[in-house]
């Protein structure tokens, strides 16, 4: 495995051990993400690219895993 892609693993990896520490830590997260995903999806399908808009919470979400995982590589969540 080359360098780049070692890297791209890691930080995937950070950014999955980070969702679940957070989904753990703010259990009402999860659950309002779910909720906007069941509302707006339903339990039929999975969400896909053309779904991003319609779902701004999950987008927000995400986005702030990113931006823990960038600002603390440890993944340590803050109190």
């Amino acid at each position: 495995m080359s360098r780049p892609g070692v890297l791209t693993y890691f930080q995937t990896i950070a950014v999955i051990e980070t969702f679940f520490l957070a989904m753990l830590h703010y259990p009402d997260v999860y659950h309002k993400a779910q909720e906007e995903i069941d509302r707006i999806i339903g339990r039929e399908r999975l969400p896909d690219l053309t779904d991003r808009d319609s779902l701004p919470y999950l987008g927000a979400l995400v986005m702030e895993l990113y931006r823990h995982v960038t600002s603390n590589p440890c993944m340590i969540l803050p109190c």
